[in-house]
C-alpha cells in the first residue's frame, strides 16, 4: 500500500546559508589580517616597532581583537537567527506563527487556562513540532480530490483535541469500500479515545459543504488504544549515582514512548533497551546491563490503533 508521507523537516541538514561560527577562527583571521597589513606598513615605515606579543592575554591589542571577534560572532549569529526565522524548518515560537500564517495556518489553543486562578494558569498551545507539521501540510489541504494528505491536514486542524489522524482508503485493507474514506482520530483527551462530541466535531469540519469531495463517504472513528507499562531493571557500575541514572533512564524511556504515541506506531523492546543505556555527553555509560520485565514483547498495534504508555518504572542495581 502506498501512503502519503510528509518530509520530516527535523531530519534535514542545516542549509549552507546557516553559517558555522567559530570565535577562535574569527579571532585568528582578524590577527592574521592585522599582521599582514602591519608588516606592509613596516616596509614603508621601518621605524614602526615589531609586534610579537599579540597572543599574550595581557596584550591590549589581543584584548581588542577578542572584543571585536566576540562582537562579530554576535552579528553573524543574528544573521543565522534571521534566516531560521524565515524558514518553516527552523522557525520557532512567534516566528513560526508568522511563517505558518503565510500558509493560512494558525496555532491551535489546547487549553484556555484560567487567569483568575491562584496562581494563574497559563493557556496551553499546540507545540512547535505539531504546529510545524500541520503548516507543512497546508498545501495538501488545498486538494479537491480527497488525497491522503488533504484528509490528514483537515483532520488535524478540525479540533484542538485531535492529537493524531489516520486516513484509510479502499486499498488499505482496513474495511473500506470503494467511495469510502476512513478517518481515525486519536484524542488528546485522557486515555486517547475520541469522545462522540469530538468525532462529531471532526465530521462536521470535514463535510461535503466545506472540505470533502461530494463523492467521498467519510467514516469517522476513534483510534483503538493499546495500553502498556514499562518496567525495567538497570544494572550500573559501583560509584554511579543510582538516583541520577534512574531519573535519566525514566526520562529517556518516557520520551521514546511519547514519540511513539500515534496511530499505527509500535513499541520495540530494542528501542526501550537503547533508551535505558543512558550516558553522558561523551557517550560514556555507567550501565552494564538492562532487563525489561514489561512489556514482555514488542507492542505492535493495528493500523488504526495507538500504543499508550500508562507508566514507566525503572529500578537501579549496583553490581
Amino acid at each position: 500500500m502506498t501512503r502519503f508521507a510528509a518530509i520530516n523537516l527535523a531530519t534535514l541538514p542545516a542549509p549552507e546559508a546557516i553559517e558555522q561560527i567559530s570565535f577562535e577562527v574569527i579571532l585568528a583571521e582578524m590577527k592574521g589580517a592585522f599582521l599582514a597589513a602591519y608588516t606592509e606598513a613596516r616596509v614603508r615605515n621601518p621605524e614602526l616597532p615589531v609586534i610579537d606579543t599579540l597572543n599574550l592575554e595581557t596584550e591590549p591589542l589581543n584584548i581588542a581583537f577578542q572584543t571585536m571577534a566576540y562582537r562579530e560572532v554576535l552579528v553573524r549569529q543574528v544573521g543565522n537567527d534571521k534566516y531560521k526565522a524565515a524558514s518553516l524548518a527552523f522557525a520557532t515560537s512567534n516566528n513560526l506563527e508568522v511563517k505558518a500564517a503565510e500558509l493560512g495556518v494558525v496555532r491551535k489553543l489546547i487549553d484556555v487556562g484560567d487567569p483568575n486562578a491562584s496562581p494563574p494558569i497559563a493557556p496551553v498551545y499546540e507545540s512547535d513540532i505539531d504546529f510545524r507539521f500541520r503548516a507543512q501540510l497546508a498545501w495538501e489541504g488545498l486538494s479537491v480530490a480527497g488525497s491522503y494528505g488533504a484528509y490528514l491536514f483537515q483532520g488535524l486542524t478540525a479540533h484542538a483535541d485531535v492529537l493524531d489522524v489516520g486516513v484509510f482508503g479502499p486499498e488499505s485493507g482496513e474495511d473500506v469500500d470503494p467511495g469510502q474514506v476512513r478517518v481515525t482520530i486519536l484524542s488528546r483527551e485522557e486515555g486517547g479515545t475520541a469522545s462522540p462530541e469530538l468525532l462529531g466535531a471532526v465530521e462536521a469540519y470535514i463535510s461535503g459543504d466545506l472540505r470533502r469531495p461530494l463523492t467521498d463517504h467519510v467514516l469517522i472513528e476513534s483510534a483503538s488504544i493499546t495500553s502498556y507499562a514499562v518496567e525495567a531493571t538497570v544494572k550500573v557500575r559501583p560509584g554511579a549515582s543510582a538516583e541520577v541514572v534512574r531519573k535519566a533512564a525514566e526520562d529517556a524511556v518516557t520520551l521514546y514512548t511519547e514519540q511513539q504515541y500515534g496511530i499505527g506506531q509500535a513499541i520495540r523492546r530494542s528501542r526501550l533497551a537503547a533508551a535505558l543505556y543512558v550516558g553522558d555527553d561523551a557517550g560514556r555509560s555507567p550501565v552494564v546491563d538492562v532487563t525489561i520485565t514489561q512489556p514482555a514483547a514488542d507492542i505492535v498495534t493495528g493500523a488504526r490503533a495507538a500504543p499508550k504508555c500508562t507508566g514507566v518504572t525503572v529500578t537501579v542495581e549496583v553490581v
